[in-house]
């Protein structure tokens, strides 16, 4: 039998304060949140732009990085051809995707290939066993 945890009322008057919220909208409002939310899904993994306006450019677009066109980044041109094609290969077996926001701040690239966030982005030699790596 499964045991249930007993919902504090702190809990409940939270949820409902919450529905609140959305009792009293019309059709139309719904779907204008529902149209927010995905669009909040879809921009999850790029950083919002800046809503200031102080005459410069405007802020730079989010632009994903897979193995079809990651060899375009400067800072990967710093990389031996040895861990560029070993990039490649394993990013035929993983999945591979980044950003530009990952790639311009928050690798640091005088640590490479030792960086944290360039390991967890960055397919690598060592996320295959060597006769899986020769084979591909």
């Amino acid at each position: 039998m499964v045991e249930q945890w007993p919902l504090e009322p702190q809990d409940i008057a939270g949820d409902i304060g919450e529905l609140k919220n959305y009792i009293d909208l019309k059709p139309h409002e719904l779907s204008k949140i529902r149209k927010m939310h995905r669009l909040q899904e879809r921009d999850a993994g790029c950083p919002s732009p800046s809503r200031i306006d102080d005459g410069s450019e405007a802020p730079p677009r989010c632009r994903a990085y897979t193995v079809s066109n990651f060899r375009e980044l400067p800072q990967v041109q710093r990389l031996s051809d040895e861990q560029r094609f070993a990039i490649e290969v394993v990013a035929q077996v993983l999945p591979f995707k980044t950003n530009n926001y990952v790639v311009e701040q928050l690798i640091d690239w005088d640590h490479v290939p030792s960086d944290p966030m360039f390991m967890l982005n960055f397919p690598r030699r060592e996320m295959l066993l060597p006769h899986h790596f020769q084979e591909m």
